[in-house]
This record gives structure tokens, C-alpha cells and sequence, in this order.
């Protein structure tokens, strides 16, 4: 998925991998002072988090907050900008907290660093050192002398809302004050199975860019015994929201839905199982015409979405793909980067086409001594000496549109020795197949 994708896969983990760990006094004192705020199950995941947490042994920069601009009491209809953001000095991770326009104060905030200690592989290290800390008066939070990394961030409202982002402290130089704002949206809806009933206990995950000056918002939360789930308390904006159940693509048409959130709207979708006839199917035909088992690349269409899915034919050369209803591109790798082979708009009618390779089509397989594949990749060397290098997953590099004449090929392994073959790409362009074995240093 993309790059929003693995954050909120990071932020998930900070919510439930955390449940277990002992609590810190202070945190354990700050909560029970605020607790008049909100019921105890009106948010569960941070208080969980929270409680369980190994406190930050560095003092939260609260004392400072009494130099920063105050928030004025009385309404605000045009707040000036540098109210909102400043410039803040390098090391300092700083948060200003509103809800709407207003600044909240007492809102709970709590940050992890993904490399000090902090998250690794989508899960919380045993060592992490967090910051915790509540909202002042200006609805500011900081933190000073923290090395340059992104934060894991949860922010709670004290109603129970939360919304949950990754910011960055960069190197050598400082930043703006990130802006997280609470806003008055919402977005609910159901999850069904296969079957068209509710599904209970499914994980929908959304991703949400305000059309403000809000950091982006990446959410999660399971649904209930009517396969209903809830987002509150929501910044206006672009939201994308997914079903997260293991045993489906969320690329899958139904699986996932884009919405445009408004100011005071609540928007109702449904997340459920495929639509009858989106599917993409057809056979790989090789030059000259005869069927070709190889992996195919797919890709959106609209290039700010930057969705892709993967299959691989069989061998007989087919390949059938229920995708999300739009438009996609079919892709296969070539020497300088992938090419477009064919195009299809998938909606409810069922998609077949026959898609043909460009010539001077390479098919190398990497084993060992005993015919076993070899996961490592490829070199090819023109006639000028250019050099390409390929991955080959599971032992097989497929390379297509090399032109015709004599290329040097290299196998190369982890932990076994190069080896250097010679092939021959013909004028028809017909397929090439090569076996290349390679030993032990």
C-alpha cells in the first residue's frame, strides 16, 4: 500500500501492541484528575494505551507553555495565522490541539518515535519511550531536545474522540507547529461478508486529508455485533475507509469507499462484498501469439490514488482479477522500467482481453546445486556494456522488449557465487528461457 497505508499500519500497532505495559504514576494521576470529562468506555484504546504505557523519563515541556501566545477567551472569527503555527526550534515536537477554531485544552496527547525504541516492523519495541502529556490553555503541547524522527501520535478529545497522525521532527533544522483539529463530521457505517450479512469484530481503517491546515488522519475501529462502526468528531475533508479483514482485498470493489466529509454532516456507507461483474480476465499471449505464464503489474488509473494489485497468470497464460470498479493499467518489467502492455475501465459487465507481450521476452531462473530456486536477482549487459539490474522473487526474473542481439546475463544470490551466461534475443522476438545455476562461495 502507500506511504499512508504503513503509517496507519504503525499507528495501529501503538494502540494495541501497548495494552500490556505497566502504568506510570504520573500519567495514572493526570488521567483520574480529568476523568469527569468522559465516561471510561467512551474511548477505550487510549486510555488502554495509557495506563498500560512506560512513561517518557524526560519532563514534558509544559512549563514553557506561559511564553507561548495565549488563546484569546472570547470567540474567534479570523484568527491571524501565526496564532496557529510558529516556527519552532529543531528537536521540538510541537502540537497545537483545536476544536474547530477554538484551541482545546485537557486533551490527551501521546507519541512514540518509530527508530528510539519505538516502532519496528508495524509493532511497539518492549523499549519504547513515550510522551504523554495534556493540551494547555492555548491547547499547545511540546516536547524539546528530541532527536530527528516521525511520531506516532494519538490526541484524545476529553469527550473520548480521538484522532491519531504521524509527525516528523526532521534533522539539523526546525519546523512548524502541526495543527490537529477536531471538527464536528462524522462517518458511519456497515461491514458485510461474502454472504451480504453483517460481519462483527471486522477492522475498518480510515485515511483522512483535511482541506485545512490539519495534520493527515489515519483511524481504525472494529465493528459491532451489527457489523456497524462509527468515526466521530471528524475534521472536514477527502476520507478514504477500508475494510481491513484479512481475507479480502481492500482493493476489491466494494471493499473500499471515498467520501468528502462536510462541517456538521454525518455520511453513511456500506463496506461489503464485491460487485456482481467487476472483473478483469483474459489471457498473456508471447509474441507469436502462444499463451505466457508471467507476473502482471496493475495500477490505477488516476495517479493520485496510487492503488496496484499483482497476479500472475497460469500456465496457460490466464489471469482473472476482481478489482474496484475504474480504470486500470496492466504492467509488465521491462530493461528501463515497467511497460504498458493494455488498459481496461472495470465496472459492472465483465472485462475479457487478450493481452500481448513486446518482444524480446527473458525468462531467467536462478537454482542451486540441486535445482532449488534462489531467491536474488539479475544483471543484463548490452553489447555496449549498459547494465540492468532485476529482482528475481522466488528464483524467476521475467524481463521484457529487449532488443535483438547477443546480452551477457549475471545471476546473482545472497550468499552464493555470480554466474555469467550468454543469450541470444532473436529478430522474430520469440520468448527466452534460461536456467542459471549458481553455488556456493
Amino acid at each position: 500500500m502507500t506511504a499512508a497505508a504503513t503509517a496507519m499500519t504503525c499507528l495501529v500497532a501503538l494502540v494495541r501492541h501497548l495494552q500490556s505495559r505497566e502504568a506510570p504514576s504520573e500519567v495514572v494521576e493526570r488521567e483520574s484528575a480529568h476523568a469527569a470529562h468522559a465516561e471510561p468506555e467512551a474511548a477505550p484504546s487510549f486510555e488502554r494505551v495509557a495506563a498500560n504505557a512506560t512513561n517518557d523519563e524526560r519532563p514534558v515541556a509544559l512549563d514553557g507553555m506561559a511564553e507561548l501566545p495565549q488563546a484569546p477567551t472570547e470567540k474567534l472569527e479570523a484568527p491571524e495565522p501565526e496564532w496557529r503555527t510558529r516556527t519552532v526550534p529543531a528537536g521540538t515536537l510541537e502540537l497545537l490541539v483545536l476544536d474547530g477554531d477554538r484551541p482545546l485544552a485537557d486533551a490527551q496527547v501521546m507519541a512514540v518515535g518509530r527508530t528510539e525504541g519505538g516502532l519496528s516492523s508495524g509493532s511497539i519495541d518492549e523499549g519504547a519511550r513515550l510522551l504523554q502529556a495534556l493540551s494547555g490553555s492555548d491547547g499547545r503541547v511540546a516536547w524539546n531536545d528530541l532527536r530527528a524522527d516521525q511520531y506516532d501520535t494519538i490526541v484524545r478529545h476529553p469527550d473520548g474522540a480521538e484522532l491519531a497522525c504521524t509527525l516528523e521532527v526532521p534533522e539539523g533544522f526546525g519546523t512548524e507547529t502541526r495543527v490537529v483539529r477536531f471538527g464536528d463530521a462524522s462517518l458511519r457505517g456497515v461491514v458485510l461478508d461474502e454472504l451480504g450479512l453483517p460481519r462483527s469484530e471486522s477492522e475498518v481503517r480510515l485515511q483522512l486529508a483535511p482541506c485545512d491546515d490539519g495534520a493527515p488522519i489515519a483511524l481504525s475501529a472494529l465493528t459491532d455485533r451489527a457489523g456497524q462502526f462509527r468515526f466521530t468528531r471528524l475534521p472536514a475533508g477527502s476520507a478514504l475507509a477500508f475494510d481491513a479483514h484479512p481475507d479480502v482485498s481492500w482493493l476489491s470493489p466494494g471493499r473500499s469507499v471515498r467520501v468528502e466529509l462536510q462541517h456538521g454532516t454525518t455520511r453513511e456507507i456500506q463496506l461489503g462484498a464485491a460487485a456482481v461483474g467487476s472483473l478483469w480476465r483474459g489471457r498473456l499471449l508471447g509474441p507469436g501469439g502462444a499463451p505466457f505464464p508471467t507476473s502482471l503489474a496493475l495500477r490505477w488509473r488516476e495517479p493520485q490514488q496510487g492503488w496496484n494489485a499483482q497476479a500472475r497468470t497460469g500456465v496457460d497464460g490466464e489471469f482473472e482479477l476482481h478489482l474496484r470498479p475504474g480504470s486500470w493499467s496492466a504492467w509488465v518489467p521491462g530493461r528501463e522500467g515497467p511497460i504498458e502492455i493494455a488498459h481496461a475501465t472495470v465496472d459492472r459487465d465483465v472485462v475479457t482481453q487478450d493481452l500481448a507481450l513486446p518482444s524480446g521476452c527473458v525468462t531467467v531462473q536462478l537454482v542451486d546445486g540441486e535445482g532449488e530456486p534462489i531467491d536474488g536477482a539479475i544483471v543484463l549487459v548490452d553489447a555496449q556494456g549498459h547494465r540492468t539490474e532485476h529482482p528475481a522473487p522466488g528464483g524467476t526474473a521475467f524481463v521484457a522488449a529487449l532488443t535483438p542481439g547477443v546480452w551477457q546475463v549475471e545471476g546473482l544470490g545472497f550468499s552464493e557465487a555470480a554466474t555469467q551466461a550468454r543469450l541470444t534475443v532473436a529478430d522474430h522476438g520469440a520468448p527466452v528461457e534460461l536456467v542459471l545455476e549458481l553455488r556456493e562461495r
